[in-house]
C-alpha cells in the first residue's frame, strides 16, 4: 500500500513530497523529496538535521499529518557509503520523538519503495540495481545511520517492481547483548500496580541498529503474559520504567556504542513472551515481543 502526500514547508518555496506505506500495518512516510539540503557523513546529516530542522520533523510525524506511532524514513542520495559504492542510497529515520537509527518494519517499506520507483530524481542509483533471475529478487544497499543494511526484495517476473506475495528480508549491522540478566532496582515512586510485591525486575540489554531494554511480560507483572495483554496496563508500566532505566548508571553502562557515542541512547523497551512466537527451522528459539519506542 502507498499513498501520495504533498506537505507545505514554511521555511522554502518547495513542498515536502512523500509516500505513505505500511509493513503489516506498521506506518512509514517516506520522504522523497523537499527536505532542506544536508552534507557530510551520513551521521553528520543527522546531527544537522537534528539541530536545524526538527520542526519539519514534528511537522511530519505529529498530529494532525501524523500521530505518535507514525514513522518516517528521509531518502539521502548522497552519503559515504553512497560515494563509495557500498550503498546505493542513504536515510534518515524518524519518530515522534526525534532521530532514530535504525528500524526495521521501515527498512521493509523503504526497500519496496526502492525497487518500485524508477524516478532517477527520487533515486539516482535505481538502474545500478541487479535481479538475481534464480530468485527473482533485487538487493538494495541501504546506509542507515547505523551502518550498511543488506535489503533483498522480492520482484516480479518482469522485475519491474515488488511482488508483495513474498517476504523482503534484510541484514543489518552486527548486533550483540551488553547486559544479560541483569537485575534493576524498582523505587517505590517507579512502581506500577501489576508489579505488586516485587521490589526488582531482570532485563537484558541489547544492541541491533538501536539498544533496547528487553523484558519479560512476567517479570513485569503482566501474568497473562502477552495473551490478551492489557495494553494500557503494559504501556503505563513502559512509560514509569523507560525514563528510570535511562537514568540508573548500569543502563548508562550498558547502552555505550563500541564505535560512536552518538548511537549511545536507549531507544526502546521490547516486552516479551518467551512462551508464543512461531521457532523457524534451523533456529535456537522464538518469542513474541511488545516494541515501545520513542515517547510510546
Amino acid at each position: 500500500m502507498d499513498l501520495a502526500q504533498t506537505l507545505k514547508n514554511a521555511t522554502s518555496t518547495q513542498p515536502i513530497r512523500c509516500i505513505d506505506m505500511h509493513t503489516t500495518g506498521e506506518p512509514t512516510r517516506i520522504v522523497y523529496s523537499g527536505f532542506p539540503s544536508l552534507s557530510g557523513t551520513l551521521l553528520e546529516q543527522r546531527d544537522q538535521a537534528m539541530r536545524k530542522y526538527d520542526h519539519i520533523r514534528r511537522r511530519l510525524m505529529l498530529e494532525p499529518r501524523g500521530h505518535d506511532g507514525m514513522y518516517g524514513a528521509i531518502i539521502r542520495p548522497e552519503t559515504e557509503l553512497v560515494r563509495s559504492g557500498e550503498a546505493h542510497v542513504g536515510v534518515l529515520f524518524i519518530h515522534n520523538e526525534g532521530f532514530s537509527t535504525m528500524c526495521g518494519h521501515a527498512t521493509i517499506a523503504l526497500g519496496r519503495f526502492l525497487v518500485d520507483t524508477h524516478d532517477l530524481a527520487v533515486f539516482p542509483q535505481r538502474e545500478a540495481l541487479k535481479v538475481d533471475p534464480a530468485t527473482r529478487t533485487v538487493a538494495v544497499n541501504i546506509h542507515a545511520p547505523c551502518g550498511l543494511v543488506r535489503v533483498t526484495v522480492p520482484v516480479t517476473p518482469d522485475a519491474k517492481k515488488s511482488d508483495a506475495s513474498r517476504p523482503v528480508t534484510f541484514l543489518s549491522t552486527p548486533a550483540f547483548a551488553s547486559a544479560i540478566q541483569l537485575k534493576v532496582p524498582i523505587p517505590s515512586e517507579v512502581r506500577w500496580p501489576e508489579l505488586g510485591e516485587k521490589n526488582s525486575i531482570c532485563l537484558d540489554v541489547s544492541y541491533g541498529g538501536a539498544f533496547y531494554a528487553i523484558v519479560n511480560a512476567d517479570d513485569l507483572g503482566l501474568t497473562n503474559g502477552l495473551k490478551d495483554v492489557d495494553l494500557d496496563a503494559a504501556t503505563r508500566c513502559v512509560q514509569k520504567l523507560k525514563p528510570y532505566l535511562e537514568s540508573r548508571p548500569e543502563i548508562k553502562s550498558a547502552i555505550q556504542h563500541p564505535e560512536d557515542e552518538r548511537l549511545s541512547f536507549l531507544y526502546s523497551v521490547m516486552i516479551v513472551d518467551p512462551n508464543r512466537g512461531h521457532k523457524p527451522d534451523s533456529v535456537a528459539g522464538a518469542e513474541t515481543g511488545l516494541c515501545y519506542f520513542a515517547e510510546n
